[in-house]
């Protein structure tokens, strides 16, 4: 909890909310990506590092997320999501996911899914 608190200290509580919805749907996706009928991180740290990740993201760029109104970003945002969650099932086999094969994960759908101007990834749609 302190991880979370971390990342959204200072934030009014209007800006804090709308990032976490923003994060628990990007979660959801993300879990229906890798198939999730149990716990699927290997330690609740692991949980903890990916979820204050995807806040902190959020919040940085939430001037710049349209996420009411803008269903194409929303869509795309989640589809990237559903694709890093099979990517990291691909990557974790058998064994509970951990916070590096998210991390690895991440950077290769930043590579391939969300180009930027200038080729090198991390497009707004991979930028939280």
């Amino acid at each position: 909890m302190s991880s979370t608190a971390t990342a959204g200290a200072g934030v009014n509580a209007a800006r804090l909310k709308m990032a976490m919805a923003i994060v628990g749907q990007v979660l959801v996706h993300f879990g229906a990506g890798y198939g999730a009928k149990a716990q699927i991180f290997k330690t609740p740290k692991d949980s903890q590092r990916f979820t204050n990740h995807l806040l902190s993201c959020t919040l940085a760029n939430l001037d710049l997320i349209d996420w009411d109104i803008n269903p194409g970003l929303r869509d795309r945002v989640c589809d990237v999501a559903y694709k890093h969650g099979k990517l990291a099932k691909r990557r974790a086999g058998t064994n509970k996911l951990t916070w590096a094969v998210i991390h690895q994960t991440l950077n290769e759908i930043q590579n391939t899914e969300c180009p930027s101007s200038t080729g090198g990834g991390g497009g707004l749609v991979c930028s939280f």
